[in-house]
């Protein structure tokens, strides 16, 4: 049963990303990552377009960019650990992108993050 409800709700927030990816669009966002959970924001693009993103956390987490090619596992972003970032990537592939922290730590952890969707041209 979690099984399911884990895949119906990453299918679901796959789907709200897909369906509003704007090349504009401004994502704004805060949430309170457990123990030994990850927190992950995707977002669907195509050749060229790129992100730029910052976010800002509590305490370390692991982080990484990554887009699944079948069974392969492509990371534009390299995971690492960090508190605080600001960086970008552009896309190399029209895939759904993802933006993934991990909890390690022995507590909860709040991680702020923003990102603004460019395309080629802008």
């Amino acid at each position: 049963m979690n099984k399911l409800l884990l895949t119906v709700s990453l299918t679901l927030t796959f789907m709200a990303f897909s369906l509003h990816a704007d090349p504009q669009r401004d994502i704004d966002e805060s949430t309170v990552i457990l123990t030994g959970k990850v927190h992950e924001s995707c977002v669907e693009l195509k050749v060229g377009e790129s992100v730029e993103y910052t976010f800002e956390s509590d305490a370390l987490l692991s982080y990484n960019v990554h887009y699944h090619a079948g069974e392969e596992i492509i990371f534009p972003v390299t995971e690492h650990e960090a508190i605080n970032e600001s960086n970008a990537f552009t896309a190399e592939a029209d895939q759904v992108y993802c933006l993934m922290w991990t909890n390690s730590s022995d507590d909860q952890v709040t991680v702020r993050y923003s990102y603004k969707l460019r395309d080629p041209a802008g």
